[in-house]
């Protein structure tokens, strides 16, 4: 229940204001500490206001491998002379994008097989306060190229 308030909560600021969190406590009689302990636990809870581009970029095996650790150099270096305020590049495990690697994430908006000038330009949309386009799903596989059925009659063999 905790969760969920606390979610509800970042969703309506963008983070975790203090006098919300005393709020639950009082509603909920859990003490402040206990709610602190969940919101601080979860690394998408924010307890200050974030900025307003968070780009973090996944550092996993897959990502790693397609060049990750380049792409968040080169971002780094890019926006070294914006404030903290305005954006940060970080890291982040796993987005589950490991087929399209190097992955990212701005603003809790997932992308895949990034370049560093994408980032850059999805990096200042974001700042213009334009809304990122959402991740278009991969087209489904249907079939596959190896099938030893395919084109004949499933179990033909074991028929004989």
């Amino acid at each position: 229940m905790i969760y969920d308030d606390l979610r509800a909560i970042q969703e309506k600021f963008g983070y975790l204001p203090a006098d919300q969190i005393e709020a639950v406590s009082k509603r909920t009689g859990t003490p402040v500490s206990r709610i602190h302990a969940v919101a601080s636990f979860y690394p998408h809870f924010q307890l200050t206001p974030p900025p307003r581009v968070m780009a973090k970029v996944c550092m996993d095996m897959a990502c790693h491998v397609r060049g990750a650790g380049e792409l968040k150099r080169d971002l780094t270096q890019r926006f070294a002379n914006v404030s903290s305020r305005d954006v940060s590049i970080g890291e982040v495990s796993c987005l589950g994008q490991c087929d399209g690697a190097p992955a990212m994430q701005i603003n809790d908006r997932s992308f895949r097989n990034v370049t560093t000038q994408q980032a850059e330009g999805l990096i200042a949309t974001a700042l213009g306060g334009v809304e990122l386009p959402h991740l278009a799903p991969d087209p489904r596989i249907t079939g596959l190229p190896f099938d030893p059925y395919s084109g004949g009659e499933p179990y033909q063999m074991v028929r004989k």
